[in-house]
């Protein structure tokens, strides 16, 4: 069995001798060789570039899924919502609003209309909120 450092470092050269070769020759030829393979050049070279840019947009979906799933695991972590009904979390953020008015300041006036807001919309805030060190249990004594 070959041994995979030599096998890699080994295609690796023969890969950039190949680059090398065809970046040394001249357009004419490569343009001859393409036509006498049958191949469209323009074609090619719409499908390379195809290509390239699905690796790069697949190379930073990647990155951006794994920056996704650590905050979802964050949220995981500091979440306190879990069993919590909808319209309980609703209220929740409605009495925390009322109570504390400086928090409603913290989010965006599209937050500030809580029944114009998605279920996930008002968690997402009380989430949001927690990772900020704000308190969800309710401070007014008759709560």
């Amino acid at each position: 069995m070959p041994d995979d450092t030599n096998y890699a470092l080994n295609l690796g050269r023969v890969l950039d001798g190949l680059a090398e070769s065809i970046a040394e020759a001249p357009e004419e030829q490569l343009l001859e060789e393409l036509q006498q393979e049958g191949i469209d050049p323009a074609a090619n070279a719409s499908a390379t570039r195809a290509l390239l840019l699905g690796a790069v947009v697949k190379h930073e979906q990647r990155l951006l899924n794994e920056a996704r799933e650590r905050i979802r695991s964050r949220r995981q972590e500091t979440t306190v919502l879990t069993g919590t009904a909808p319209e309980a979390r609703r209220t929740l953020l409605q009495r925390l609003f009322t109570s504390q008015p400086q928090f409603a300041e913290m989010v965006t006036a599209h937050y500030r209309d809580l029944s114009q807001l998605t279920d996930g919309d008002v968690e997402s805030c009380l989430e949001d909120l927690a990772e900020l060190g704000v308190s969800l249990e309710p401070t007014d004594k008759g709560e």
